[in-house]
């Protein structure tokens, strides 16, 4: 896998190439598999380049048929694929520079690849409120008994493979 005869992990969407030789040469043929498919057969070497978009643990196996001079051999190795994008956020209420009363709902909308586990406000610099929300779906939290002045907001999403992110630029709000 990747030029090593070990088991390895890959992010999602990363190519991988699958490859195996005979060390001696003999009559027949490699087989190579992947999650039990066959994806190439050939002599003495055979390969496969894949891009692998799902997470999860991939079965790569290398067999070799019984011929009359040699015995049957198989090899099998595991690759994972991981998420290693980190989610987005859009922040869609309230305005920057707005002026609100004391309770404020907080719109905002997460993006990923895969399932957002949670979006937490930061108010202040502070974590605030953390809810579960889901993927592509605008979502809320509002925050009461806010003192008069100026605030800030950002969000901060965690998708389910605990990659997370906040929100580049703060939004300024008044009370």
């Amino acid at each position: 896998l990747n030029g090593s005869n070990r088991n390895i992990s890959v992010g999602m969407g990363d190519t991988i190439n699958l490859s195996g030789r005979m060390i001696t040469r003999a009559a027949g043929y490699l087989q190579l598999y992947l999650d039990r498919v066959l994806v190439n057969y050939t002599g003495n070497y055979v390969t496969n380049v894949s891009v692998l978009n799902v997470e999860k643990r991939y079965n790569v196996s290398l067999v070799y048929n019984a011929t009359q001079n040699y015995s049957a051999w198989m090899e099998t190795l595991f690759a994972d694929v991981v998420d290693t994008t980190p989610p987005g956020v859009h922040l869609n209420s309230p305005a920057n520079s707005s002026t609100l009363l004391a309770s404020v709902g907080f719109l905002f909308t997460p993006f990923d690849n895969i399932e957002i586990a949670n979006c937490s406000i930061i108010l202040d610099g502070r974590l605030n409120t953390t809810k579960d929300v889901s993927r592509n779906v605008e979502d809320s939290i509002t925050i009461a008994g806010l003192v008069e002045g100026q605030h800030n907001w950002a969000v901060n999403c965690t998708d389910t493979s605990n990659n997370s992110i906040v929100n580049e630029t703060l939004r300024y709000f008044t009370v």
